[in-house]
């Protein structure tokens, strides 16, 4: 059965069918630059055809579909309409929030057409003379550049101002993460228990602070045939939402952490003192995790009492992973503990040598270089010649 004509309303724009049996959407754009502009899209049913022009008209009424669109309009549309499809809610509060911070303040009314890669290296070199880490400014990068690429892939743009853009790498923190020695000397100065389990969760298991807080007790298996943990959450907190439970950063982020033989212990008596109900770590109420804040407040303090040098939370993944490396774990496992999609990010950021780690390579190639000269060692005393030579 044909599908039927819809009914034109004013200033909705039109669908209509061809004479080949495709159907096309037509919106009035108004009069620009003198001109009357209306745009067309051409779909094989009436539904696709609607749905056409349902986009059409939202971008019309952000000011899209011109050549006068700005990058604050565009940017509307592309966090309201086009990111959502692809991004959680925690993830976009972040571009939102970087973008707002950084980029539109300058370069908002700026129209797409006439910006260049100036704009937007001038906008970084802002961010490093306020301070800002390189890390920081990649991250603003890479979203401002994803969200040109789709105006350029839909023809608002000729071409992606900051595809052009080179930043140099950023580069670890080794101040923000302990020594194997300051590793250990923790470890030993706590007492098994809730804080205990805390500290090895982010030493021993190498996860996130947010991974950590939103463990539950049904996803720590310390009775399994191989003792394990499930990270299959993080914490968020999103704005209107409050703190909220979400899917970890990443596909990879899901993963399973064998359990040391220590915290499987710790865990077998924090159960039974606590019942294993709810969240491992919860904050006053025992139906809700801990705020980060009431754990970054706590594990400052712990740092003073173990007599270490302070780092944040998230300092003790990268410590977690120096500590593995001097146990020689293989690379490839490292990346599978830590949940990287890529093992260079984990060589590049995390199995960074400490110096105690150099200084032990340093000796074992030194003990292996005497071993070789000694067994490789002339008869005569060097600079003597056998007779005949």
């Amino acid at each position: 059965m044909a599908e039927k004509r819809p009914r034109r309303q004013q200033g909705t724009g039109t669908v209509f069918e061809l004479a080949d049996g495709r159907w096309r959407a037509q919106l009035d754009f108004g009069i620009i630059d003198g001109k009357r502009v209306r745009r067309t899209a051409t779909r094989k049913t009436m539904r696709g055809a609607q749905d056409a022009l349902r986009t059409m008209i939202k971008e019309r009424d952000a000011g899209l579909g011109t050549d006068s669109t700005t990058l604050d309009a565009w940017l509307d549309y592309w966090l309201e309409v086009i990111a959502p499809a692809r991004a959680r809610e925690g993830t976009l509060q972040g571009y939102r929030s970087k973008l707002q911070t950084y980029v539109r303040p300058k370069l908002g009314r700026i129209k797409l057409r006439n910006l260049t890669p100036e704009h937007f290296e001038s906008v970084y070199a802002g961010m490093r003379r306020q301070g800002l880490s390189e890390a920081t400014i990649r991250q603003t990068h890479a979203i401002i550049r994803r969200a040109l690429e789709v105006a350029t892939k839909r023809g608002k743009i000729p071409r992606n101002p900051c595809a052009v853009i080179e930043l140099p790498q950023a580069k670890p923190n080794p101040r923000d993460r302990w020594t194997v020695a300051e590793s250990r000397q923790v470890l030993a100065s706590l007492q098994p228990g809730r804080e205990w389990l805390r500290v090895a969760c982010g030493l021993l298991s190498a996860m996130r602070p947010g991974e950590v807080l939103a463990l539950r007790w049904e996803d720590v298996h310390e009775d399994a045939g191989t003792p394990h943990l499930d990270v299959v959450a993080g914490l968020r907190e999103i704005t209107g939402q409050g703190l909220v439970r979400t899917e970890p950063k990443s596909q990879r982020s899901q993963r399973t952490i064998p359990l040391w033989a220590a915290q499987v212990e710790a865990f077998r008596a924090y159960r039974a003192e606590t019942g294993g109900v709810g969240f491992v770590f919860p904050g006053p109420d025992p139906e809700l995790p801990t705020q980060p804040k009431r754990d970054w407040m706590d594990w400052q303090d712990m740092c003073g009492r173990a007599g270490v040098r302070p780092i944040t939370p998230a300092g003790a993944r990268p410590s977690g992973a120096v500590l593995m490396a001097s146990a020689n774990v293989p690379m490839v496992v490292l990346q599978a503990i830590l949940g990287h999609a890529d093992v260079t990010t984990t060589a590049r950021y995390y199995a960074i040598a400490d110096s105690d780690m150099k200084a032990a390579g340093i000796q074992q190639a030194e003990a292996w270089l005497n071993s070789t000269a000694a067994a490789a060692a002339p008869s005569a005393p060097l600079g003597e010649l056998p007779p005949g030579e």
